[in-house]
């Protein structure tokens, strides 16, 4: 019984340490994983929330160590990743326009973020530089990069409901 639990302990303790990452309860299907580095702004959050709202509901999150190759799932916001910041892009349009993801209201938060991490050097307008400010203090204030993801996918909802409610975002009636 003492050299199963020994065998067993043994095999616990040599997953957990081999990749640095935690040992999961539970098996995720890979093709449900996107993995990024741990390093925040408001690119990488509101392409989680894309993610887990819009691309897959049964999205999970990992994080790898910056400059860490991602080796498991799909990865996003780091330079070796399919969806990422590329030329004219943020991480949150490629994923727009890799799903077709045309809704006004998304369309209209992309351009928030591209606003934010493409456009670096114009002033932000009032509601972008809202939205930032609001991302910004959970990263400032919360340490996990899962809390980080889970609060802030809260204010993108919020954020999500006051562009669909603007006539701006609304879809164009072109019936006759």
């Amino acid at each position: 019984m003492a050299a199963r639990c020994l065998m067993v302990l043994a095999f616990v303790v040599l997953l957990a340490g081999c990749s640095g990452h935690p040992v999961k309860q539970e098996t995720v299907d890979q093709s449900h994983v996107y993995s990024t580095w741990p390093d925040m702004e408001m690119d990488k959050l509101a392409s989680a929330w894309l993610i887990k709202r819009f691309v897959d509901h049964d999205a999970v999150f990992e994080f790898f160590p910056k400059g860490e190759l991602i080796t498991r799932g799909t990865g996003f916001d780091t330079p070796d990743s399919e969806f990422r910041h590329n030329g004219n892009y943020s991480t949150y349009e490629t994923l727009s326009l890799k799903y077709h993801l045309n809704d006004p209201a998304l369309v209209k938060i992309g351009q928030m973020v591209h606003q934010v991490e493409i456009e670096v050097w114009r002033e932000q307008t009032g509601e972008t530089m809202r939205l930032n400010q609001q991302l910004t203090e959970i990263m400032q204030k919360t340490e996990d990069n899962n809390e980080i993801f889970q609060k802030s996918f809260l204010i993108m909802d919020e954020q999500y409901k006051k562009q669909a409610m603007s006539p701006q975002n609304s879809p164009v009636n072109t019936s006759p």
